[in-house]
């Protein structure tokens, strides 16, 4: 049995718009049709309304998104007023810088004799770590 050849017709094309629109990529819309990869591609290439149906339908999503995003953001709403801004107007967060902390310098520790006498030197001791 022949394998059924694909037919790009209008309504096809329609449907790759619409299919592209929902977010399906290239892969996923030729397994849709159960079209091999490679076919896919050379029906792309015989067809170039294909890649166009493709295009549009992304851009034509994307422009319904972008306008709601918009009018939430017009609304107040605080997350699609930020996002919007970070994306179309490069806002970005930035930390303050601190001021640099002083570096202390290294001191040598005073050198403490406790002697030869281990009861004075337990008493020296004592002191020290009561300070």
């Amino acid at each position: 049995m022949a394998k059924k050849k694909f037919v790009v017709t209008s309504e096809i094309l329609q449907e790759i718009e619409e299919l592209s629109g929902n977010g399906l990529t290239q892969q996923q819309i030729h397994g849709y049709y159960g079209i091999s990869n490679a076919s896919w591609y050379s029906y792309v290439k015989e067809y170039p309304e294909i890649a166009e149906a493709v295009k549009r339908g992304k851009s034509k999503i994307i422009a319904e998104v972008a306008g709601l995003l918009v009018r939430l953001a017009l609304e107040g709403n605080l997350t699609a007023i930020i996002f919007y801004l970070k994306t179309q107007a490069g806002w970005r967060e930035v930390e303050k810088a601190e001021a640099p902390k002083e570096e202390k310098s290294y001191e040598e520790p005073a050198k403490i004799d406790f002697g030869t006498d281990p009861i004075e030197a337990a008493r020296v001791y004592k002191e020290l770590m009561v300070r």
